[in-house]
């Protein structure tokens, strides 16, 4: 009877501590970054989408603090309320604000749902956006829109369409009129 008792014991530990790649670590690595009210903070823009074939029914792009395992995502499913539209892709505006440090694009994520059955896939995607926020920066990420690929599970678009996008957010949050450094890139990339 010992035994199972330290059994269970021992399951409910691992089940509150969470396992490395368990949704409740994950969950608890992007926890640090959800909702930081810090006054250092700094304001990060960015906006997600998918196209319309895409046949995704969420995705979410992940950034990551260096030197730490802190993750901010921006995310998008085909049923929220778009901010923006167009013939070929939808997708929502995020305001967030960030501690002090230095971030990098980590990974995409895409979740297909259908009739009971369905995939999920994480693809790591390479660097190509990093950015460094000190407080009071207002920081422009770009749009990433992305659609299913049967090569990579995930494909991601960037572009910079940060006159709209600013737009959009300032729209909704108080955001300083000051300017606005933006690390999109230049033209589209596909990763």
């Amino acid at each position: 009877m010992n035994k199972k008792i330290s059994g269970a014991m021992l399951a409910l530990a691992f089940a509150l501590a969470g396992c490395a790649g368990s949704p409740y670590d994950i969950a608890r690595k992007h926890e640090a970054l959800r909702n930081y009210e810090g006054a250092d903070a700094g304001v990060v823009i960015a906006s997600a989408g998918a196209s319309n074939g895409s046949r995704l029914t969420s995705s979410s792009v992940t950034f990551h603090r260096r030197n730490t395992e802190d993750l901010v995502s921006i995310h998008f499913t085909p049923t929220q309320k778009p901010d923006w539209e167009t013939s070929i892709n939808k997708g929502v505006v995020f305001v967030k604000r960030l501690p002090p440090g230095e971030y990098e694009l980590r990974n995409a994520d895409g979740s297909k749902l259908h009739s009971g059955t369905g995939y999920t896939c994480t693809r790591p995607l390479p660097a190509v956006v990093t950015f460094t926020v000190h407080p009071g920066d207002i920081i422009y990420l770009g749009r990433y829109v992305t659609t299913s690929s049967p090569k990579d599970c995930i494909t991601v678009y960037i572009s910079n369409e940060q006159q709209s996008d600013v737009a959009q957010a300032r729209a909704r949050s108080p955001i300083p009129a000051e300017e606005v450094r933006s690390y999109a890139p230049a033209t589209e990339q596909r990763l």
